[in-house]
């Protein structure tokens, strides 16, 4: 990666095939990635994955749900009555999987680098049970949630095996809400994402940049969160705020991803994007830097049209490229 020549990156697959009323399934999906590549050109692209697929392939919950009163209830069960190891086959047949074995079986260099998606432990264990009631067992029953994570860890290192030969990059998915947790609940989040990045990273051979998705990013991306996570192999970090993070950055030699909030530029005048680009354009200089957005480009949906949203990078990868 060259310094003044930051690459770009956007999660923008799925609001290019609304713009252009594609149904998405896998022949549509990688019809539509192989045009959108051509018609931007980014450095490091994305497909779709389909993370509620692969939430509805190992869960294990059924009709236990329908048992529970309260979400301490949960402890009551193993971890594997809960997260089911599934069968490769099942994983293999995901709408996720096909289409990154059709994108690999077809670039014939199309891409530079493709992206694949995985999950952190806390991510899909918070999926799985939702939100509220994995936050309830982290402060009722912390145990059992540690043990929950530890045996979602296995499960995700069996899909990161299963797709790492179709991939050059892995982003790994931390969940948001950690990000507002105090410091008590960090640990059990940032062990089991450790144990990832190491096995992605040593084991695999893939680079991996962590995804953090959340504004709310200050409680966990500082040097006490950063410095283990490099130590396990980290590349890189994908977050909101860039510019905060410049020096910590520098000092763990890290690439930053993002810049671009896909909220803010469907809400925000279209000058003032351009503003905050040239900014960070001028920051960004002296690190590797890849330019995109953090999350998902249709975050906020209805705000603005797909076709307008897909004219407005073109704008701003335009833009970008003035400053080379």
């Amino acid at each position: 990666m060259k310094k003044r020549k930051p690459w770009s990156c956007f999660f923008a697959l799925e609001s290019f095939m609304k713009a252009n009323n594609i149904e998405n399934n896998i022949e549509n999906q990688i019809k539509a990635f192989k045009k959108f590549q051509k018609t931007h050109s980014f450095e490091l692209t994305f497909p779709i994955m389909d993370l509620d697929e692969y939430v509805e392939i190992v869960s294990n919950l059924q009709d236990k749900t329908k048992s529970i009163k309260k979400s301490q209830e949960f402890a009551k069960f193993q971890p594997q009555d809960i997260l089911k190891i599934p069968q490769e086959k099942h994983i293999k047949q995901s709408l996720s999987y096909q289409v990154l074995k059709g994108i690999h079986e077809i670039n014939n260099n199309s891409f530079h680098y493709i992206g694949g998606y995985v999950p952190a432990p806390y991510t899909l264990v918070s999926l799985v049970l939702e939100l509220q009631i994995a936050s309830e067992l982290m402060i009722f029953k912390p145990k059992f949630l540690e043990n929950l994570i530890a045996h979602s860890t296995e499960i995700l290192k069996q899909y990161a095996k299963l797709i790492y030969k179709f991939v050059d990059t892995f982003f790994i998915l931390a969940p948001s809400e950690c990000t507002i947790m105090k410091k008590s609940y960090i640990k059990y989040v940032q062990e089991s994402m450790n144990s990832l990045i190491k096995y992605c990273v040593s084991d695999l051979k893939i680079p991996s940049i962590m995804h953090f998705c959340s504004n709310k990013t200050g409680q966990v991306v500082n040097e006490d969160v950063i410095k283990p996570m490099k130590e396990a192999g980290i590349s890189g970090l994908n977050i909101p705020h860039i510019i905060q993070n410049i020096g910590l950055a520098k000092k763990y030699e890290l690439i930053l991803c993002g810049g671009i909030n896909p909220v803010n530029i469907q809400l925000q005048p279209q000058k003032a994007t351009l503003q905050e680009l040239e900014k960070l354009l001028q920051s960004t200089n002296e690190i590797k830097y890849i330019f995109g957005t953090n999350c998902q480009v249709n975050w906020a949906p209805g705000q603005i049209k797909a076709k307008e949203l897909l004219s407005l990078y073109k704008k701003l990868i335009e833009f970008k490229k003035s400053f080379n």
